[in-house]
């Protein structure tokens, strides 16, 4: 029987003092290997994991929706000690959101880069490839275009055309239930967007943020949906101002850096 925590893969795991794990979760399509430059970027009082969710990567889990992701993604990250933040990129940080919504003392921030995690986000194309029979056929040829152009397709796994349209039919239902959940997400959020993204609207993150209490929104200048270039510089530097606030809060409660 596949194991969620099976798919948590280590980026750099330190025996730290502040005892504070990050924990990645990558986009649509993606792996863990799409985020370990942000990884490498991180102070080294953080220890770093990726999350293959299932259906993609090393994942032996077979690919469902966000909610599923969600649960999944919260069983993994209690075989990992101490405080723990999330940082999800595209549709990683619907998961990212809906993990802390369905388990918020697992976790002490959350970080959403370039979020796929509002109706907002969703354009005409993501209608269409999610159905029967068009929608099929396209997801295979975007995977397989996607696949010329990026060699590093190989760490999607073997079941990336399939895992992509399962995630497509059920996203546009799923985000609205995410959203009538953030009002009640009571951890310290950061959305970071590029508004030069072609991929998801930079619209979707102002929505975000207004439906989330506790949150911090950064515009970068000429960046795109990728963590590259720009986007990854700004990146580190929100996820390490983010983990410092986290790990300075919790600190005055020792009882959130022993939780398991």
């Amino acid at each position: 029987m596949p194991k969620a925590f099976d798919s948590l893969i280590p980026y750099s795991c330190r025996r730290t003092q502040s005892g504070l794990s990050c924990i990645f979760v990558h986009g649509q399509p993606g792996s863990v290997a799409d985020l370990a430059p942000l990884a490498r970027r991180l102070p080294n009082w953080i220890s770093s994991y990726g999350y293959d969710r299932p259906g993609w990567g090393v994942s032996a889990l077979s690919p469902t929706g966000i909610f599923s992701n969600a649960e999944f993604l919260n069983q993994a990250a209690k075989g990992i000690d101490g405080a723990k933040m999330l940082i999800g990129h595209s549709y990683g940080g619907a998961v990212a959101l809906a993990a802390s919504a369905l388990d918020p003392t697992e976790y002490i921030g959350t970080l959403l880069l370039a979020p796929a995690a509002s109706v907002g986000s969703l354009g005409v194309a993501d209608s269409v490839l999610a159905s029967v029979g068009i929608g099929q056929a396209l997801s295979l040829v975007l995977i397989r275009a996607a696949q010329v152009v990026w060699s590093g397709y190989r760490s999607w796994g073997g079941a990336a055309t399939k895992s992509f349209w399962a995630e497509q039919v059920r996203m546009k239902t799923e985000l609205g239930d995410l959203e009538r959940q953030l009002a009640d997400v009571r951890l310290p959020v950061s959305i970071i967007h590029g508004d030069s993204d072609r991929i998801v609207p930079l619209t979707s993150s102002h929505i975000l943020h207004s439906l989330i209490r506790h949150s911090r929104f950064v515009v970068v200048k000429g960046a795109g949906h990728l963590v590259t270039g720009q986007f990854l510089g700004a990146a580190a530097i929100e996820a390490t101002y983010l983990a410092a606030t986290c790990r300075d809060q919790a600190g005055s409660d020792p009882r959130v850096l022993t939780r398991n």
